[in-house]
């Protein structure tokens, strides 16, 4: 597997655990916290899985795609530093419930 859509946080863990041999959403849960694997808009701008091993080539082989793809942000003059102010508030309040 080269990535997997992840939109929906807990479906996507359920998803990878169907996957394997008998491993429990707790197992999932503990290797996505250990940085086995990580969500991000790998292949355009949805959540991707994918493993950390491969997160390095697959950012070559697809950053410049993705890049264009937000430039709406350039389009309504959002300056990076805010856009990243609202991605953390994002962050901490999706994984703070």
């Amino acid at each position: 597997m080269g990535a997997m859509q992840a939109q929906d946080f807990n479906m996507a863990k359920w998803a990878i655990a169907i996957r394997l041999n008998s491993y429990t959403e707790q197992e999932i849960e503990e290797a996505f916290n250990r940085g086995d694997f990580l969500r991000t808009h790998i292949m355009r701008p949805t959540w991707h899985f994918v493993s950390s091993e491969d997160i390095r080539w697959l950012l070559k082989l697809t950053g410049g795609r993705i890049q264009s793809a937000w430039k709406y942000a350039k389009d309504l003059k959002i300056e990076e530093q805010e856009l990243m102010k609202c991605y953390r508030l994002l962050e901490h309040t999706i994984y703070s419930n």
